[in-house]
């Protein structure tokens, strides 16, 4: 099986497939008219480079690892809320080594 190419990613993994099928869940709790277009793509390259990620390796540690990497993509995303209180976007989260 061979790679796909960002072409056929784009294709298959579109803004529309990202918010009806990958986050479904969380989209119902998400204020739309406040999600940023930056944040919005953000997402859909998140999806797109896990789904790559994914695609083309077999050892789910290494995926995971990988997916770990792509973490910068949506570090200091800001989601809206519905309920407006922003509650996982106003928590501050310290690494320990």
């Amino acid at each position: 099986r061979s790679n796909p190419t960002d072409v056929e990613v784009n294709n298959f993994i579109s803004r529309e497939v990202v918010l009806k099928r990958i986050l479904s869940r969380q989209v119902s709790a998400i204020d739309f008219t406040k999600l940023s277009e930056t944040s919005l793509e953000k997402l859909v390259e998140f999806s797109r480079k896990g789904f790559k990620i994914v695609w083309s390796e077999t050892d789910s540690s290494i995926v995971r690892e990988k997916i770990k990497e792509l973490d910068i993509i949506t570090e200091g995303l800001e989601i809206p809320s519905r309920s407006g209180r922003n509650i996982a976007s106003s928590l501050k989260l310290q690494f320990f080594s």
